[in-house]
């Protein structure tokens, strides 16, 4: 496969496709994935490393310990956002496997030495399971599956000994495109000889605590539907459709592309939970706005969307209504 990470340049590889079964009570392979990673740092240990660990978890369906989802049960109580004991139970094991690693690492006397990376690839899923919603990504609007703050604001915690400032901050807005780049000018490289233009920038000055460009121009394209067998119509509103978006300093606009007269626009500064719609206010905004989403689009060659002239319902899983009993809970 064109995409495994010993076709990418990674030295060694370990993956949930070549690899799909773990040893008893092993959920979603977070103990086998986090025992890879130190044995190949102990066996790098004398060497410059570069270890990627992407845990499958928490991803649908869940799973965690009895026990350990049961101690969350007990914690549920009236106006709580989240209310999944085995999601939480789940983020827990994360939490025992990342300190493992990071154990590992001051063992072998490396943590002085070591950039630690902590981050996501979307936003925690909202959409119903079990006629409920697995997490809260509040007070973010909505998550995993649209291009609103909830599904593509991360987390993004980095551990740099000597050179990241304890507790330090920044709102300059960045995107995992940058990772790239700035592990390249980390290693003493030069991102603008690569041979290839690249979608991210360097973020080294802004880890070493230097201003960064607030105003800095970002792009998102969701070309496609959410929907599937798996996905009823009560666990999927109309939101989880193709869009596209752009963001600059603190506005943000979405456009619609089933139809191209559909905009929001969003004061991030003001407007967080990206509760109003400021596209009817603020027209000239949302030309300028528009425009450089639209030379972007063309400039990457971005797909268009249609409609399936082959569509029907049965081909993507004929939505089901939710049970009334499964409804009361």
């Amino acid at each position: 496969h064109p995409f495994y990470p010993v076709d990418q340049g990674f030295d060694e590889e370990y993956t949930t496709n070549k690899n799909p079964k773990y040893p008893k009570n092993d959920y979603k392979g977070l103990d086998t994935f986090a025992d890879k990673a130190i044995d190949f740092m102990r066996r790098n240990k004398d060497e410059p490393f570069f270890v990627y660990l992407a845990h499958l978890a928490p991803h649908y369906p869940f799973e965690a310990p009895e026990e350990l989802t049961a101690a969350y049960a007990a914690k549920i109580r009236p106006g709580l956002n989240h209310s999944m004991p085995i999601y939480a139970a789940t983020m827990e094991l994360i939490d025992r496997n990342l300190g493992k690693v990071l154990a590992a690492l001051d063992e072998l006397g490396l943590s002085d030495n070591t950039i630690v990376i902590f981050t996501s690839d979307n936003g925690g899923r909202v959409a119903h399971v079990d006629y409920r919603p697995p997490t809260s990504n509040a007070p973010l609007r909505w998550g995993k599956h649209t291009l609103y703050e909830g599904g593509v604001r991360v987390p993004l915690i980095v551990r740099w000994p000597g050179k990241v400032a304890p507790n330090s901050t920044s709102d300059t807005p960045t995107i995992n495109f940058d990772f790239l780049p700035t592990f390249v000018e980390i290693a003493g490289g030069d991102p603008s000889k690569m041979p290839n233009e690249l979608d991210g920038q360097s973020i080294l000055p802004l880890l070493l605590g230097e201003q960064g460009d607030k105003d800095r121009v970002l792009f998102w394209y969701y070309p496609h539907y959410q929907i599937g067998p798996a996905w009823g119509a009560h666990t999927l509103p109309s939101i989880c459709r193709p869009a596209a978006t752009i963001r600059k300093g603190d506005y943000k606009l979405m456009e619609w592309l089933e139809d191209e007269k559909a905009v929001e626009l969003y004061n991030l500064a003001e407007d967080i939970g990206e509760k109003t719609n400021m596209a009817p206010f603020m027209p000239e905004k949302v030309a300028e706005l528009r425009a450089e989403l639209a030379k972007w689009k063309q400039r990457t060659n971005a797909p268009d969307v249609y409609p399936d002239p082959d569509y029907t319902p049965a081909k993507f899983g004929q939505a089901k209504p939710v049970p009334k009993t499964a409804a009361k809970k």
